[in-house]
């Protein structure tokens, strides 16, 4: 016994999810990309003053912890 062929109808429901899935996934990576990049710009026009000053706060916060940490240990 032979099976039937799908009807045409068929095929073109696959085709359709087919492009829609590329197409999501292509929306996906264009706007990930763009916001990306207004990220890097954004980075780039704060300036060497806010970098430093960014730079001088998380230093502080790593010389915290390590002082935390260093007096758990002294605790044991």
């Amino acid at each position: 016994m032979e099976r039937e062929p799908l009807p045409p109808a068929t095929w073109d429901m696959w085709r359709w999810l087919v492009i829609a899935a590329i197409l999501a996934l292509w929306l996906e990576w264009v706007l990930y990309y763009m916001a990306r990049e207004r990220q890097r710009v954004a980075e780039v026009h704060e300036g060497p003053a806010d970098q430093a000053k960014q730079d001088f706060d998380e230093e502080s916060e790593i010389g915290e912890e390590s002082t935390s940490l260093k007096t758990n240990l002294v605790g044991r």
